[in-house]
């Protein structure tokens, strides 16, 4: 069977874009701005497994965005990574993590979203403000010592450093 001149035209076309798809499909969030902007024009696009070996390397990959993505998407893709990464001495790596963990319900991520209200990205408080009333059923607004006070009587041998890693401007109180 011989292909018509428009056959190949259209082929030339549809080959090199199903291709172009895959890649990003398993490699966009290792594409930085392309895969994330082809995930937002095609949600969907990037595959949460992508996602999760963006925040498996967060030197090289923007983790911070991933956690959103897959936070979103209420993927537990990334679960186990999110979880060994509540520990990291990165300001804003921790504090995606949590979030992302208390976007898919996991209740380790309380006491560091609790942390998260003393943190410079306040504008991020209600947020975490609603993550906490969904996991706890309680309300102490955007109150970090109420929060913090809460957790405690609930968990009065449990032990962290609520003061360090809370980036360039923490809101602590002198």
């Amino acid at each position: 069977m011989k292909l018509t001149t428009q056959s190949k035209q259209i082929m030339a076309v549809v080959i090199p874009a199903v291709l172009v798809l895959l890649i990003i499909h398993f490699y966009g969030a290792q594409l930085g701005a392309i895969g994330l902007g082809a995930d937002h024009i095609l949600p969907g696009v990037v595959s949460s497994q992508s996602y999760r070996r963006a925040v498996m390397h967060p030197e090289s990959n923007d983790a911070y965005s991933a956690y959103d993505i897959l936070g979103e998407r209420r993927s537990e893709a990334a679960h186990d990574i999110a979880l060994q990464q509540l520990s990291s001495t990165d300001d804003y790596l921790w504090m995606n993590a949590a979030h992302y963990l208390g976007c898919i319900g996991d209740p380790a991520s309380i006491p560091y979203l609790i942390k998260a209200l003393r943190h410079t990205a306040w504008r991020a408080d209600e947020e975490r403000r609603q993550l906490l009333i969904k996991l706890t059923g309680k309300d102490f607004g955007t109150d970090f010592t109420k929060w913090q006070q809460w957790w405690l009587s609930q968990h009065p041998d449990f032990q962290m450093d609520w003061e360090s890693y809370l980036g360039f401007q923490p809101r602590l109180q002198k």
